[in-house]
């Protein structure tokens, strides 16, 4: 099962720092989860872009998209705002970050402090700047790099819009294509599915092993840091789900949310053992239109737009990393 994946991989990481096997897992574990990811990132970009196209020329009807966008942008920026202000407020509440001593911050941030993630697009200066970066000068350029995602759903949306103003007959050929590659795409991230285990193992053995270093010790004192932090993200995450999803399920959508849950827990399961919207996005696809009912222009509309713009997860848990990070490295927030 998932989860057996990875307490084999935290468990070999373990063993392997209580023997001094950093060395082996670095060499010969730890690839197999980077090329786990990078297979994942690999689809990350033709998934977006055909299952936009697909779902949004599927819509028939100009009108009903724009409102449906509408109604999905403003949900998605409300609950990502909650998301957002309850993760701060939890982790402050917690503080899950104190307590580390100075020798584990100090290789911590030797270890991981470079590795910042990539540059993402920017506009002009003023309010109106991340509107302007939304729009790519060259759709190639957009499409080569996964921090350049809201500009490959501009341009994945502005076609399927384009394929809804075109006379049927001629956007016939386009379509047939992008269907037939978002088939081929979800074909291919079943495959890449099948080395996850192999993949999800080397990725939590990989990073038990670097965070201890060569003193089993330290992996103590970082493991109950980390629990602290866990503590802190499921904390919130829980309150989120009791304060805007169940009422959303149960006044919106008019389901009951073990109806919802049993329906999504093989997204669900995915998500959670990838880490990965992306990863998951045709497991959520399938169970959003086999087994929770939704259509097929609303789903390949949603759902692929709500992987890259609406991650209240993801939110929640940046809030609590960077608190968690600021107070291990001694650093005040200010407001």
């Amino acid at each position: 099962s998932d989860r057996t994946r990875m307490l084999a991989g935290v468990g070999f990481g373990v063993l392997s720092v209580a023997l001094g096997w950093n060395g082996f897992v670095e060499a010969w574990v730890a690839p197999f989860g980077e090329i786990f990811l990078r297979l994942l990132k690999l689809s990350a970009v033709p998934l977006v872009v055909t299952s936009l196209v697909c779902g949004v020329a599927s819509l028939s009807d100009a009108r009903r998209l724009s409102h449906l966008g509408a109604r999905t942008i403003v949900l998605y920026l409300v609950t990502t705002a909650v998301a957002v202000t309850l993760g701060l407020l939890v982790s402050d509440l917690a503080r899950p970050g104190v307590g580390l001593s100075a020798d584990v911050r100090d290789r911590l941030m030797a270890a991981y402090g470079g590795g910042g993630a990539p540059r993402r697009p920017e506009g002009p200066a003023g309010p109106l700047g991340p509107l302007v970066a939304m729009v790519p000068e060259n759709v190639f350029g957009a499409a080569s790099a996964n921090s350049a995602m809201l500009q490959v759903v501009v341009v994945s949306l502005l076609l399927g819009v384009v394929m809804l103003q075109i006379d049927r007959a001629k956007a016939a050929p386009v379509l047939g294509f992008f269907g037939g590659l978002n088939e081929a795409v979800l074909a291919a991230v079943g495959l890449v599915m099948r080395v996850a285990p192999v993949g999800v193992f080397g990725l939590m053995a990989s990073m038990v092993s670097v965070a201890a270093g060569d003193d089993p010790g330290q992996l103590v004192e970082i493991v109950g840091s980390l629990g602290r932090y866990c503590v802190a993200v499921l904390a919130a995450l829980a309150v989120h789900v009791a304060l805007v999803y169940l009422p959303m399920l149960r006044f919106l959508a008019r389901r009951r949310a073990g109806e919802f849950f049993s329906g999504a827990a093989p997204a669900q399961l995915v998500a959670f053992s990838t880490s990965s919207s992306y990863a998951a996005l045709p497991v959520t696809l399938r169970c959003c239109e086999k087994r929770l009912g939704v259509s097929e222009g609303v789903a390949g509309f949603v759902v692929p737009l709500g992987a890259t713009v609406n991650m209240d997860g993801s939110a929640i848990h940046q809030a609590v990393a960077t608190t968690f990070i600021a107070q291990a490295a001694g650093v005040t927030l200010g407001a």
